[in-house]
Formats: C-alpha cells, structure tokens, sequence
C-alpha cells in the first residue's frame, strides 16, 4: 500500500485518479477546495480511512500548513499536483496579491 497526495480531487482527473488508486489499495490524501459532496464523499464512506480529505483552497498562504498538519506522520510515496488554477494571464503577473481569487476579475 502506498500513501499518495492528491490535489483538485472534487472532479475529474484528480476523482478518477483518487478513485483508481483506493481500488489498488492505496491510501489517499485528496485535497479539494469544498468539504466532500457527491462522488467523492461516496468514495469517502466505500474506503474509509484509506481516503483522508484535504479541505483548503490552494491559492490560499494556509493551505500549505493545513496539507503539512494533514499529512503529519505519513510517508508519501507519490504527489499528484492536478488543482487548476484561474487568475490573471501570466503577463499580469506583478506581485502576490495578483494571484488571490478576490483579484483576479480585474
């Protein structure tokens, strides 16, 4: 059993890629913006403790710390880094406030 970290797992690749690694028999750390809803919370209760949501917003400074205190004891064996991201094209790039959510309508 590997111990894998997963992120962007509330949809799409990141669910199936947390999906096919429970049914190998993996531990997951899936990391997603919303607490678990529909299929992925279906997946939390199939596997249990196998699969440990993540719940913070990876533009955010905590999110760091909040997968840091998540993880704490484990020994990853793979890190899966599938989160999209939206914000500014990256010519607008200017400084660190130009990459949180509530600037990027401008």
């Amino acid at each position: 059993m590997r111990t894998i970290l997963i992120t962007g797992t509330s949809r799409g690749l990141g669910l199936g890629l947390t999906r096919a690694y429970l049914e190998r028999g993996d531990r997951v750390f899936a990391v997603t913006r919303r607490a678990p809803d529909n299929e992925l919370l279906t997946l939390c209760h199939q596997y249990g403790k196998a699969l440990q949501p993540i719940v913070c917003d990876l533009d955010r400074e905590s999110a760091a710390e909040r997968i840091q205190q998540a993880l704490k004891g484990a020994e990853l064996q793979l890190a899966l880094f599938n989160a999209g991201i939206y914000g500014p094209p990256p010519t607008r790039l200017h400084s660190k406030r130009a990459w949180t959510r509530s600037d990027s309508s401008s």
